[in-house]
């Protein structure tokens, strides 16, 4: 199994990258959390990408990662994140942060205390994949409430630890106030039908012009890494727009 990562240095059995560093390197700064953009045309390699980094965040961070869409076994745990599951999630944690101060001083609870499993547990030094950010970020539509609620999350990203990446074919679908101006990461995915592969430019935005660590090249070969996800598997649709029609 092998990767091609940072300025076109081969990474073999996941082990080194450039100069004989450990690869953990090359996704460091990517696991301190952040909003990452994934942006590619239709069968690009975006939700390849996004399986790929989420084994590899599990691998080298034990990352809690949640999805929108499910992988393929070989990818192992993950925990599925629709609607209503978000909801659940920010309900738990609303409970925690509403804790009665005359409980806090019996000792009764902790405040803030984030809970070891389960619901409230999610957001926490956790990676999300979305596809179709459309569906959470469009442009058109800045009042949705649900896209409300992931632009409190992206307003949070570093509070929570999370690195929350979304796929969009163009990022001018995108909310051009809660999402564009928070991208830390933006990745932009070609496809190499002929070799299989699948190749990334990413931007780190936090870094300057100039930085010797603004860009990172990674080549993804789907023959192997193809076995985390498949293309053809169903996208969830929007429960409120399958209500609308329905």
């Amino acid at each position: 199994m092998s990767t091609t990562a940072d300025m076109g240095t081969t990474v073999e059995g996941m082990k080194l990258t450039r100069r004989g560093e450990p690869e953990i390197l090359f996704w460091v700064d990517m696991a301190q959390g952040g909003l990452m953009l994934v942006e590619g045309d239709n069968g690009s390699g975006k939700s390849l990408f996004l399986a790929t980094m989420g084994w590899k965040m599990k691998k080298f961070f034990n990352k809690t990662i949640c999805m929108d869409f499910h992988p393929e076994p070989a990818f192992g745990d993950y925990k599925y994140m629709g609607d209503a599951e978000l909801l659940e999630e920010l309900q738990a944690i609303n409970i925690k942060a509403k804790t009665k101060a005359e409980q806090i001083a019996e000792g009764e609870v902790k405040f803030g205390k984030w809970a070891e499993s389960g619901p409230g547990s999610y957001l926490r030094d956790s990676v999300w994949l979305l596809q179709e950010g459309y569906r959470y970020f469009e442009r058109r539509r800045p009042a949705d409430k649900l896209g409300m609620l992931y632009g409190y999350l992206v307003q949070q990203k570093r509070h929570f630890g999370m690195l929350m990446a979304v796929e969009a074919t163009n990022v001018n679908l995108l909310d051009d106030f809660r999402f564009i101006p928070r991208i830390d990461f933006w990745v932009k995915c070609s496809w190499f039908g002929q070799q299989h592969t699948a190749v990334y430019q990413i931007e780190n935005r936090r870094l300057p012009l100039g930085h010797p660590l603004k860009f990172k090249g990674l080549t993804i070969d789907a023959k192997h890494w193809g076995q985390l996800y498949d293309t053809r598997n169903p996208i969830n649709m929007r429960e409120k727009w399958l209500k609308g029609v329905l």
